[in-house]
């Protein structure tokens, strides 16, 4: 069986006109009996508390399944175990679980999920939302984030010093 090169030629796509005369169906406009749609409410601020969350306007539009915050989420059960680096060992940082307390860690942060019937009910009840902040100043310089700094742990040395490093360059004799 020989077929023409498809290279250089045009190809007629089977959903092309569907697609550009409007009339195609996509996953997302295919209804599903009982279907709950969510919508995530990030942080106003970059860093501080969460001090209240007023959900009262938002449980009560009409539709809303359910509003979860830090206070009514259950808690992860355990910390699961840092991810190995290239090296072979736990890589560096740590393992961060948003909405599991009030703190606020940067902008944007998930701080509450509003669940409704529609998409469009979600999203106005999450308007609703009347959230307090006690924000913290933000660390934009050096200076001011020196004491928060990390401190390496110094090993190999007896003297205090930091370690010497892998490589020398020997002076020219």
């Amino acid at each position: 069986m020989t077929t023409a090169p498809a290279i250089g030629q045009p190809l007629d796509r089977v959903d092309g006109r569907p697609k550009v005369t409007g009339s195609a169906r996509y996953s997302a406009e295919i209804p599903i009996p009982g279907m709950a749609y969510a919508c995530v409410v990030g942080s106003r601020i970059a860093g501080g508390r969460v001090t209240d969350i007023d959900a009262s306007a938002a449980q009560a539009e009409e539709g809303v399944l359910a509003v979860l915050t830090h206070r009514n989420l259950p808690r992860i059960a355990e910390q699961p175990p840092l991810i190995p680096s290239l090296a072979g060992t736990a890589a560096p940082g740590q393992t961060f679980f948003p909405m599991q307390d009030d703190t606020v860690h940067y902008a944007g942060q998930h701080i509450a999920i509003v669940v409704a019937d529609t998409w469009e009910r979600a999203r106005h009840a999450a308007s609703e939302l009347r959230v307090s902040y006690a924000e913290t100043p933000p660390v934009v310089t050096l200076e001011q984030g020196r004491e928060q700094a990390y401190t390496p742990e110094r090993t190999g040395t007896t003297s205090g010093s930091a370690a010497p490093p892998r490589w020398r360059r020997t002076p020219d004799a």
